[in-house]
């Protein structure tokens, strides 16, 4: 039965008023204060009872913890009560009735306070069920991370030296096949190549994965950064070729990943090409903020209909056999640089990715 404490200063009143009380709920005539459903108090007890009532309201496990004044007919308040416009934690006085106050007026009162009351216990109960629920969910990510971690480590050490092993015994093997041997032997090396890569790419996947935002990225150098991984790829590929138009500026991006981003398009632009000798052309323009590095290829282009899925996660590029994570990666990093990825079409043929992020003004490097 809902229970409603009278804080009284006259015994006489506290009584009469405790026997209509009586009609509908549990009256509570004690004067220490106990865990009630609703207090009723008068001007002259409130000053008393304020700093209680106050801790029974901020302890309560429910935002509403009703409180009833009770005054005498035009009598105004003399007590400091709260401005409900300025103040941020809920009132400590919800409703002021005249004394004396009518039944029904009591009862009317009272009834809507509780409704109020019901309300917010039924509100902290879910928000009780929804923070258990992001708890636990909490708890599983932290879960799936150490799995993560893990998985890691596997792809930097374990798996890739397996598969190096494979290549370095591979190249060994190729003296003592005939020709026949030596092209499927080439089947093989090319796939652990690919494997390689693979393994790379998911590494740099997971590291991002696993990345916080909490430190300060170290920022890179664009110059140094991309003409190292035009050096790779034309190591990589010498049957390709893979220039740079202009210059690029001396200017200060990203972080120590954007190494990736560059990896992963210069490769698409060679490995999508059906070419004998693909061609691969690199340009950087500075804007105000912003520095724009455009990789324009031969091959067969990009439909329009898939130059914004091929960025997608579950995308497999372009009639490939292989995952397509390496663009999913580059759009997850340029966008947590601040940036942005598209692809466009090459004149007369051929696909252009251009890469914009933004600039350290302040750390301008040479390179």
């Amino acid at each position: 039965m809902t229970e409603i404490q009278l804080l009284l200063s006259a015994d006489g009143n506290r009584r009469a008023l405790a026997s209509v009380v009586d009609e509908h709920y549990d009256p509570i005539v004690d004067e220490e204060l106990r865990d009630a459903d609703l207090y009723l108090v008068d001007e002259p007890s409130f000053h008393r009872y304020r700093d209680a009532l106050d801790r029974r309201r901020r302890e309560t496990r429910t935002v509403f913890c009703p409180v009833v004044l009770l005054r005498r007919d035009r009598t105004p308040v003399t007590v400091d009560l709260p401005d409900p416009v300025e103040s941020e934690s809920p009132l400590l006085v919800n409703e002021v009735l005249d004394a004396p106050v009518g039944k029904q007026t009591l009862f009317r009162t009272v009834e809507n306070l509780l409704a109020r009351q019901a309300r917010s216990e039924h509100i902290a109960a879910e928000l009780d069920a929804a923070t258990a629920k992001l708890r636990e969910r909490n708890d599983q990510l932290e879960a799936q991370r150490d799995d993560l971690g893990l998985l890691n480590q596997m792809l930097r050490h374990d798996i890739r030296n397996d598969l190096q092993l494979v290549t370095a015994y591979g190249d060994l093997l190729e003296a003592h096949v005939d020709e026949a041997g030596r092209e499927h032997l080439r089947t093989v090396l090319d796939s652990a190549d690919h494997a390689v890569e693979l393994t790379e790419t998911a590494r740099e996947m997971a590291d991002v994965m696993l990345s916080t935002e909490e430190a300060e990225p170290e920022r890179i150098a664009l110059r140094g950064t991309l003409d190292l991984e035009l050096e790779r790829v034309r190591s990589k590929y010498p049957d390709a070729t893979v220039a740079v138009e202009g210059t690029v500026p001396g200017v200060t991006v990203a972080d120590d990943m954007l190494d990736s981003v560059f990896r992963n398009l210069l490769k698409n632009a060679i490995q999508h090409n059906d070419g004998p000798a693909p061609t691969v052309t690199v340009s950087v323009r500075e804007r105000a903020g912003e520095v724009a590095v455009r990789i324009a290829d031969d091959g067969p282009g990009v439909p329009d209909e898939q130059k914004d899925e091929i960025f997608g996660r579950r995308a497999t590029g372009l009639e490939s056999d292989g995952t397509g994570i390496g663009l999913y990666l580059v759009r997850t990093l340029v966008e947590s640089y601040g940036g942005d990825v598209w692809v466009e079409d090459n004149d007369p043929e051929g696909a252009v990715f251009v890469v914009t992020l933004p600039t350290v003004e302040e750390a301008r490097s040479d390179g």
